[in-house]
């Protein structure tokens, strides 16, 4: 519980530190952060041409932080709290899609995995795939689905977990 509450605590007074009107009424911080070169990735520019996008990053930015991190303490359904932890994992994505920011993006998307619902997990465990890596026979239909599937698609799968997780 406590690793959960700081996740929520560091996005929740983020936004309380965030006053100036740039963020909450202009929308224009995103345009700043972006302008600033030592931040700049090669992807940046791509995202100063669109004036409008920026605002509105600013603006979600600035509202999932403050008021959205809440959804994921409150029991709306375990569709919903994947689906808010999904947006603020790739809220870090995008963080340091444009802006270079060292592994702090990655930690944070790293510490929302500790949000999904056991739903989830018990869904990721039952790939075909995570039975052969773990030596468990599964059933018969899971084993001839696993057959089904090849080797090549269950590495990819292997290695998509992998990279999330890192």
């Amino acid at each position: 519980f406590a690793i959960l509450t700081q996740m929520i605590f560091v996005m929740f007074f983020t936004a309380l530190h965030k006053t100036d009107p740039s963020w909450s009424i202009e929308g224009t911080a995103v345009y700043y952060a972006l302008m600033i070169d030592q931040f700049a990735t090669p992807l940046t520019p791509l995202l100063l041409q669109a004036p409008w996008l920026m605002k509105l990053l600013t603006l979600s930015t600035y509202y999932v932080q403050k008021y959205g991190v809440w959804i994921a303490f409150m029991p709306l359904g375990h569709w919903v709290r994947t689906g808010f932890v999904a947006a603020m994992i790739f809220m870090q994505v995008g963080f340091a899609s444009f802006l270079e920011l060292g592994l702090f993006p990655w930690v944070v998307a790293a510490g929302w995995l500790l949000f999904l619902p056991s739903e989830f997990w018990d869904r990721v465990a039952g790939f075909p795939v995570f039975y052969r890596l773990r030596g468990l026979p599964g059933n018969s239909s899971d084993l001839k689905a696993a057959d089904r599937l090849g080797l090549l698609k269950q590495a990819g799968i292997f290695l998509l977990w992998v990279y999330v997780l890192l």
